[in-house]
C-alpha cells in the first residue's frame, strides 16, 4: 500500500490543471483499491470465523444429540472429536491472529511504515490459511471418529 515514487501530496501550483486533476483522480482510485482490499478482508475474516464456529457449534449438537439417544453399538471416538473440536476453536484463533495483523497493517501503512505492513500483511495472509487449514483438519478428525 506504500507509494513507491513518494508521498501521496498534491503537485505544488505552477503544475497545469490537467495534471493536477489526474494526480486528483490517481489518489481516489488508490483510495478505493484500498477500501477494496479492508473489505475483502473483513469478508475474508467473518467466513471463516462462522465457517470454524459453525463447524465446532454442528459438532457438539450432533454429539449432544447421538450421546442422549446412544444406540447400542455406537462406535464413537470421543477422542477424535475433542480432536476435531481442537481444531476448530484453533481456526476461530487463527481468525483472531488475522484480524489483529490486519488493523496493524492497515496501521502501518497509515504511518508509513511499509516494511511493518508488508509483515503484518504476510501474517494475515498465514493466518487465515491457517484457519482454512484447521476447518479442513477437524472436519477430517470429526468424520474419522464417526464412521
Amino acid at each position: 500500500m506504500a507509494n513507491s515514487a513518494g508521498p501521496m501530496t498534491l503537485p505544488t501550483p505552477n503544475h497545469a490543471p490537467v495534471e493536477v486533476e489526474n494526480h486528483k483522480a490517481h489518489l481516489e482510485n488508490r483510495r478505493e483499491l484500498v477500501r477494496s482490499v479492508v473489505m475483502a478482508g473483513d469478508s475474508a475474516l467473518k467466513m471463516m470465523l462462522l465457517i470454524n464456529g459453525g463447524a465446532a457449534v454442528a459438532v457438539l449438537a450432533f454429539l449432544g444429540k447421538v450421546l442422549s439417544k446412544a444406540p447400542i453399538g455406537l462406535n464413537l471416538s470421543v477422542t477424535n472429536i475433542k480432536a476435531g473440536l481442537v481444531r476448530f476453536m484453533l481456526g476461530v484463533a487463527f481468525v483472531g491472529v488475522g484480524a489483529l495483523s490486519r488493523f496493524v497493517a492497515i496501521y502501518a501503512a497509515m504511518s508509513g511504515s511499509p516494511r511493518i505492513e508488508v509483515a503484518c500483511s504476510y501474517a494475515a495472509l498465514l493466518a487465515g490459511m491457517g484457519s482454512l487449514s484447521a476447518f479442513v483438519l477437524g472436519g477430517m478428525w470429526v468424520v474419522g471418529a464417526v464412521w
